[in-house]
């Protein structure tokens, strides 16, 4: 920092100390000034508060007293129409209490009724008579014996509530009783304490009163104590619910108050809560009201009962309804100070703070050069009127050419739709403008950006202008897509997995079952002479068997839990053999196009089951295209590098095979990709194909040690992509063994120890080796085998055995066996592979085999080859 800033940063201050000082000292004088006035003011208003409070206390004072006296006459009315008449009927004091007009002239009243004197000797005639009315049900409750009852059998209007009160005995209940006893013995109106009324439904009960006027009997005398309750006949009497009484007496005062002013009205002279009569205030208000600063406690007596009301003015508000004045003195008063003061301060510092306001844009700039970042700022239209320097340096574009609207030039083609719409979006809304978008990089390369905006509002809320960064996001966004399809790979993968060991355990248990069918079927064939009728039907069970094992190995090759019988070959030479066969398959419409690596592509594969893969996918292909189209066939070689093994962790750096076939039918969606490999799913019409053809083609690829892609789109035909590893070896040239054995079984006269969990299988294969003139000793399990072999006490020329039983393992039961020199070699039989006997499916060198389902003819052949083969190649 040089001299000349030193100098005028001191300057600065000393002009912002003389300002605060001149601002401070009219501030203060302001101030005092409004205190004093203020404190003239309230004076006032205090006075006048308190006398507008007296005035209220007493106009409600009086409204209460008027309006009890004005129901009382009522009641002496009602009073004097009984004892003008000898009877009064139920439609006559319908009438009579109609012409009171009550809803209108006397707000607030329950109703009005007469309740008549019983005695006791007179309850039963009178329920008798009430019924006869017209009111089966009555009864005069509460129920009990007494001497006196106080029956209720008029009270008009007679509906709602009231119809609750019809046959009350007023008599039964200790307050009631107090009142109604006084007016008769002083004939004057009496009003109750406190009481529930029996017309309370449980909702919103509110505190109750009555008020009663005795009649007397007409003619007799009434001047004393004992002639008028001689002479009582019983009661004209009002119900009062004490919230609705006072709203009614009141006519919404407490209302138009708005709380400024509360009325309390308890019974009798003690002021608490048991005798709360009425309050104004709601509950809620009551547990949070202000201080009072006004309250006045009087009493009126009325009907010869006292009621005390109590009146509180609430503080902030009783005070702020008379303090109007007070308050625009004191604030316009210290708003006034204050804004001079800051007028004054602010003017001396105008010149101080533009300065300091340049030195700041100054300093911002420099910021947003230093940032990481690109740095935009718009108007609020998107107008582009700044940009750093780091977006010149990344776009290749002046700052001439960016400006304005021009910045859209730089956005790949295929995100400036949703940039747009996510501008207008962000402006219509006044949020944030937030996307993910590719922006073209000086040498033309598009990379991942994020691109985001915050608007600057003024008070009204309107935009300003727009300030946004964009950050560099693609490494990170390649990164995420990685992991993506990576955890989408092992979730298909898992998937996979569970279906395909349903799958092999389904596969395992159906060739058991189909091993016995064969097996006896091959014997019903071999009893039944050629010309016999029934050798057809037996030959059509053999077939629909044989078709059975065909799906069990379709199973089985999805769930990769066969056994293979793998040869390095050169995938050329397959795909040039099976050619011939696939244009007739495919038809004529269908162009078959092959296409060969230049130089063998070895792998070491099961060649029975790449060609069925091959016709599978060929099939699909065909189906795929019914109106014709082409097929590609081809190999290719290719090297696994490090973006493929990513996709593909099953690899490992180096050279592979691929083998693809491409045809232009009608493609698949997304869905149907999704779930194409998953056994039974199939998109052709009903009875046009299993579901397997797919599901045993990604088995035979996942056994192989290989990978399977599919790249598709609806009319956009499909592409199968088979990667398998790429073996350095020769491959030998292969001849299919003919079957010569022909359907004679071999004779044998060696021992062979039999194993075997399933009965029927174990019983088939007894009486095959006994028909072909073996010695057999059966065991349905390991630890039987080995009982029955320690009592046998010599050497076993075969052991025969399942592979998968209960217990103890095939292989484990010939382990033990070849420990103890009981057996010297040993055959064994599956439905499927386990680990017990391959690896991944490969039979280990050195074990004797036979697959699941097999005929009769094929295990007496298998016998022999093993019985009369060399013995390392039989062993456990």
């Amino acid at each position: 920092m040089n001299q000349a800033d030193n100098m005028a940063m001191g300057e600065a201050a000393a002009e912002r100390r003389r300002g605060a000082w001149l601002a401070g000292g009219l501030l203060f004088a302001g101030l005092l000034a409004t205190a004093l006035v203020a404190w003239y003011e309230r004076a006032d208003a205090d006075a006048a508060a308190k006398a507008e409070f007296d005035f209220t206390c007493s106009e409600i004072r009086g409204k209460i007293l008027s309006r009890l006296s004005a129901y009382g006459q009522v009641l002496h009315g009602g009073a004097a129409f009984f004892e003008s008449a000898e009877a009064v009927t139920r439609p006559q004091w319908r009438r009579f209490v109609e012409r009171q007009e009550l809803g209108t002239r006397f707000a607030g009243i329950q109703g009005l009724g007469f309740a008549r004197l019983i005695s006791r000797r007179q309850l039963a005639q009178h329920v008798l008579e009430i019924r006869a009315e017209g009111f089966p049900a009555y009864q005069v409750s509460p129920a009990g014996e007494r001497e006196l009852y106080s029956a209720i059998i008029y009270l008009e209007p007679f509906r709602d509530r009231n119809l609750r009160a019809f046959g009350y005995d007023m008599l039964s209940e200790p307050v009631r009783r107090e009142a109604m006893e006084r007016a008769r013995d002083q004939d004057t109106a009496a009003l109750s304490g406190k009481v529930v009324l029996v017309q309370e439904t449980g909702n919103e009960v509110q505190a109750g009163t009555l008020m009663y006027v005795p009649v007397y009997q007409a003619g007799m005398p009434i001047a004393t104590v004992a002639q008028r309750r001689a002479a009582i006949r019983g009661w004209v009497y009002s119900p009062y619910r004490m919230a609705d009484l006072l709203r009614g007496i009141l006519g919404g005062w407490d209302l138009e108050n708005n709380g400024r002013i509360r009325l309390e009205v308890y019974d009798g002279e003690r002021v608490v809560p048991e005798n709360l009569l009425y309050d104004s205030r709601s509950a809620g208000d009551r547990q949070t009201g202000s201080a009072p600063r006004l309250n006045s406690q009087e009493q009126v007596v009325s009907a010869g009962r006292r009621w005390t009301l109590r009146f509180t003015a609430a503080g902030s508000r009783a005070a702020t309804a008379g303090y109007g004045k007070v308050w625009l003195v004191a604030f316009g008063g210290t708003g006034a100070s204050l804004l001079l003061a800051w007028l004054l301060f602010d003017l001396l510092n105008a010149r101080v703070m533009a300065r300091q306001l340049s030195n700041r844009e100054e300093e911002l700039r420099t910021m947003a050069e230093a940032m990481p970042q690109i740095v935009w700022i718009a108007r609020p239209d998107g107008w582009n009127i700044f940009l750093n320097k780091l977006w010149m340096d990344y776009t290749g574009l002046t700052l001439e050419e960016s400006l304005g609207h021009a910045w859209v030039k730089a956005v790949h083609p295929d995100d400036q739709g949703m940039a747009m719409e996510a501008w207008q979006k962000a402006r219509a809304e006044h949020g944030i403008y937030s996307i993910e978008g590719r922006l073209r990089r000086a040498d033309g390369v598009y990379r991942w950006w994020l691109v985001r905006a915050v608007p600057l509002l003024d008070a009204a809320g309107n935009i300003l202008k727009w300030y946004g960064t964009c950050t560099d996001i693609h490494d990170l966004k390649m990164s995420q897509k990685e992991r993506e399809e990576m955890q989408s790979q092992l979730n298909q993968s898992q998937k996979m997995e569970t279906v395909g060991q349903l799958a092999g355990g389904v596969a395992h248990d159906f060739n058991n079952l189909l091993t016995a069918i064969i097996g006896y079927g091959g014997f019903l064939m071999k009893d039944l002479a050629e010309g016999d009728a029934k050798r057809e039907d037996v030959k059509e069970i053999l077939t629909a068997a044989e078709r059975a094992a065909g799906l069990t190995k379709q199973l089985l090759a999805f769930s990769r839990k066969q056994i293979l019988k793998t040869e390095t070959v050169d995938l050329n030479s397959i795909v040039w053999g099976i050619g011939k066969m696939l244009r007739r398959l495919i038809g004529e419409d269908i162009k078959l196009e092959t296409r060969y690596a230049p130089s063998p592509c070895h792998v070491q594969i099961d060649i029975g089951q790449i060609e069925q893969m091959i016709v599978n996918l060929a099939v699909n292909a065909r189906d795929a295209m019914p109106k014709g189209g082409t097929l590609v066939l081809a190999t290719a070689h290719m090297d696994a590098g490090e973006d493929f093994v990513l996709k593909h962790p099953a690899f490992s750096p180096g050279p592979l095979v691929c083998l693809t076939l491409k045809d232009t039918g009608c493609g698949m969606t997304d869905n149907t990709k999704e779930h194409l490999f998953e056994p039974f799913f199939t998109t052709k019409e009903k009875g046009r194909g299993s579901g397997l053809g797919l599901s045993t083609v990604f088995g035979i690829v996942k056994q192989s040690g290989g990978e399977i892609e599919v790249e598709s789109a609806p009319d956009r035909g499909t592409t199968f992509n088979i990667y398998l590893p790429h073996f350095i070896a020769t491959a030998v040239n292969r001849e299919e063994a003919k079957d010569t054995g022909g359907d004679t079984l071999l004779p044998g006269s060696e021992t062979v120890l039999l194993v075997e969990d399933e009965e029927s299988l174990r019983r088939l294969g007894e009486r095959l080796l006994r028909m072909s003139g073996y010695t057999v000793i059966s065991a349905a399990n390991g630890a039987e085998a080995l009982e029955v072999m320690e009592r046998h006490g010599k050497t076993v020329d075969l052991l025969l055995t399942d592979v998968v039983m209960p217990g103890m393992s095939g292989r484990e039961l010939s382990t033990e066996l070849w420990r103890r020199k009981l057996v010297h070699r040993t055959l064994f039989m599956s439905g499927y592979t386990d680990e017990a006997i391959s690896k991944h499916g490969v039979l280990e060198p050195g074990l004797a085999f036979i697959y699941k389902p097999f005929t009769v003819e094929a295990l007496s052949r298998k016998l022999r080859e093993v019985l009369d083969g060399p013995a390392d190649k039989a062993k456990p």
